[in-house]
């Protein structure tokens, strides 16, 4: 029983010695408070860092920095070189609401390795010239006047009269040669004409000159024998399928009237599919004194002239075709 009694009293005692001990080690690591300080006992820091372990703060970093340029790398694998700037001062601390400025970099695709960098070339696209298309007015001619009156120098055309069978005095035949013929830069041809009428049975020749122009899409006597004439039109090209009308009045007083079309023509075993008529008739006042039909063969000229009397019978002494042509 005696042992019994003094177990619980060792066991306080062992317990009194282990709480002074634990308190004796907390008062030893506690810091000391200023003598008449009330605050309260602030708590130990991290342990210090030895020397050598820390070369410096934080680098301060300067917000104007512009990027160096770096060369471009050789290949798409090699590694991103990216430059440190220097540090300007080793105890400056970057604040937390300093943020550097990014700039922005430009890039631009890296060459093939081995390679130098082209720059690229525009290449022009071919495209095919286009044809300036003039505008053509209503009723404009669609050919020229000289295709159907052409004159070259020393060119000749010969002409049969038309007779009856039982004539045998009076025209055999008629020539008309081109003396002159020059074209201008506007394109006028000028040409002067020597016709000669050859008379048989003791009959004189008749020989005339006459000058002609021809422009666009009309021909027209500007002299006979000399004689200057003017507004007097030998003919006009109409449009294709059209009809040209003009009149010119003479000095005498009497008026001839015009009129153009395009009709074919067949003389002797020779065919003219491009011809075109030109009809005269000659009027003094109401009474008509004539009827002519002009017929001009493109490329050749006149190759048939029809003249009417006043009963409009074909007066075969002055009507002619075409025989002969000489260029």
């Amino acid at each position: 029983m005696r042992k019994l009694f003094f177990f619980p009293i060792v066991l306080l005692f062992l317990l009194t010695q282990w709480v002074e001990t634990t308190s004796a080690q907390d008062a030893s690591v506690a810091t000391p408070v200023a003598s008449g300080s009330t605050s309260a006992p602030s708590l130990a820091g991290p342990p210090e860092i030895p020397e050598g372990e820390l070369s410096g703060a934080l680098p301060d970093f300067d917000l104007n920095l512009q990027m160096p340029s770096e060369p471009v790398p050789s290949s798409t694998s090699d590694a991103l070189i990216v430059s440190t700037p220097a540090i300007s001062s080793p105890t400056a601390v970057l604040k937390p609401t300093e943020v550097p400025a990014v700039l922005p970099v430009k890039t631009e695709p890296a060459p093939t390795k081995g390679t130098q960098p082209v720059a690229p070339v525009a290449t022009a696209v071919p495209v095919a010239p286009v044809k300036a298309v003039l505008p053509v007015k209503a009723g404009a001619p669609s050919k020229l006047a000289k295709d159907y009156f052409p004159t070259l120098q020393g060119q000749k055309r010969e002409y049969q009269f038309y007779s009856l069978p039982d004539q045998t005095v009076g025209r055999k035949n008629r020539v008309v040669e081109c003396l002159k013929s020059e074209t201008f830069p506007n394109s006028t041809v000028r040409s002067t004409l020597k016709t000669t009428v050859f008379a048989g049975g003791g009959y004189q020749d008749e020989i005339s000159t006459d000058t002609f122009s021809a422009y666009a899409n009309w021909v027209a006597q500007t002299s006979r024998n000399g004689q200057p004439m003017t507004g007097c039109y030998l003919l006009k090209v109409p449009p294709q399928g059209g009809t040209e009308r003009w009149n010119y009045q003479e000095k005498d007083g009497t008026t001839k009237y015009y009129k153009a079309t395009f009709s074919p023509l067949t003389v002797g075993d020779k065919i003219y599919g491009d011809c075109l008529m030109v009809v005269e008739k000659t009027l003094n006042g109401t009474s008509e004194l004539s009827l002519r039909n002009y017929y001009f063969a493109r490329g050749v000229g006149l190759v048939r002239l029809e003249v009417y009397g006043k009963d409009l019978k074909v007066d075969r002494s002055a009507s002619i075709d075409l025989v002969e042509a000489s260029n």
